[in-house]
């Protein structure tokens, strides 16, 4: 099958994705789809990714997919670098293993997709609709997510380094084992959410809220944490901190119990 072939039954609606389906099995190499215009396209349950464990990939690189219809696709191992998938329904799609590096997500709705594993760094996610989306593994190193409704997502040994997440919502979120190197949480409201064994070296933490957080073994070093809110001592005291970590001047006394690193 080649490109003009493909796109063609791309853009075909229902039977035409049918087809698709039928003949990707028998691709013997990487299918060239980059800078395809499939913008608005309804590709429901389309099998945008390789035969199963042949290492040959559908490359959609650059291309346009806005307000595309995709709800239920595998994109599994599937290349969409930078590619712009705004304002895409996403809505449990299969992402395992895609490669997402720069691609445009503004808006897009992930509602109960799972895209643990999936390499989404650099990404724009802003006013994205993420209730029940599973990130479990995922990378997102670079993202840019401020303002971003997080609550009701999954998340856990995420990478965050140098994310945007100003004034994000992630209240009662679990974040067990997530890495926040010099990401942006100004803002964000982390009320009861779980960062147990979270780390946030060098984070910019002015105005985040941690009332409730569960905070056990949470590192903080190199962290100003003085104007971060509702943090309390017995939280501090289960945390991990170093000589650079500056700590809110309302608590009653400094950390003592914390694991010094």
């Amino acid at each position: 099958m080649n490109r003009k072939c493909a796109l063609k039954l791309l853009r075909g609606g229902p039977e035409g994705i049918q087809e698709w389906n039928r003949r990707v099995g028998e691709l013997t190499e990487t299918l060239d789809l980059r800078g395809a215009d499939l913008q608005g396209q309804d590709l429901r349950e389309a099998f945008l990714r390789g035969p199963l464990r042949s290492g040959i990939k559908i490359d959609l690189a650059e291309a346009d997919l806005r307000a595309a219809d995709l709800r239920k696709a595998n994109l599994s191992t599937s290349n969409l670098e930078k590619a712009n998938l705004a304002g895409a329904i996403l809505n449990r799609a299969a992402f395992r293993y895609t490669w997402l590096d720069g691609a445009d997500l503004t808006g897009v709705d992930l509602r109960k997709t799972s895209m643990s594993d999936t390499d989404l760094r650099r990404v724009k996610l802003r006013n994205a609709l993420l209730t029940g989306a599973r990130f479990k593994g995922t990378c997102l190193i670079g993202a840019d997510l401020a303002e971003t409704d997080l609550s009701g997502t999954h998340f856990g040994n995420t990478e965050f380094g140098d994310a945007d997440l100003r004034g994000v919502n992630l209240r009662h979120v679990d974040l067990f084992g997530s890495r926040f190197k010099e990401a942006d949480l100004r803002g964000a409201d982390l009320t009861g959410a779980n960062v147990k064994n979270c780390h946030f070296d060098d984070t910019k933490l002015e105005g985040t809220i941690f009332t409730d957080a569960a905070f056990e073994w949470t590192i903080v070093s190199g962290v100003d944490l003085r104007k971060a809110i509702g943090l309390t001592l017995e939280q501090l005291n289960s945390s991990k901190w170093n000589k650079k970590t500056r700590f809110p001047a309302y608590l009653p006394s400094r950390p003592q119990k914390g694991q010094w690193i």
